[in-house]
């Protein structure tokens, strides 16, 4: 049997399976997690390249982020942010360029971002997780 927990925190997949299918859940993970990966926005750079697989136990593989730090960008892209004011702390203040020109401020105000819900399993990768489950069974 083939559970994956969609209804954890914005940045954690939960797989799990029988104890006696070890191969067939860490194929099956794998599948999730590259299919997780092929819809994070590539522009997020460490975000798309540190969502990893985690072995919980021997049934059980969670995608996430490898730091807290990327925990929390997958959470913010997942389920977007509300508008905002961006306030300097380790700097007095904060600096960017639109490609002509530099701007200084000691805080701007953010728009918010929109949600991609991109940090779940398609249903089409679900089915290709079941039919690596059902070929690592051994029968006989």
């Amino acid at each position: 049997m083939l559970k994956i927990d969609m209804h954890l925190p914005a940045n954690f997949l939960r797989i799990d399976t029988d104890p006696v299918n070890k191969q067939g859940l860490r194929i099956a993970a794998g599948i999730g997690l590259e299919d997780v990966k092929s819809r994070t926005p590539i522009a997020t750079g460490r975000t798309h390249d540190e969502t990893v697989l985690i072995k919980e136990s021997d049934n059980s593989y969670i995608i996430t982020g490898k730091t807290q730090r990327t925990r929390d960008n997958i959470a913010r892209l997942d389920k977007g942010t509300p508008a905002h004011v961006i306030t300097a702390v380790n700097a007095k203040v904060l600096s960017w360029t639109n490609g002509f020109q530099r701007f200084f401020s000691k805080f701007v105000f953010h728009p918010g971002t929109r949600a991609l819900k991109y940090f779940k399993i398609s249903d089409g990768a679900i089915k290709l997780m079941v039919q690596a489950i059902k070929k690592s069974i051994k029968i006989g």
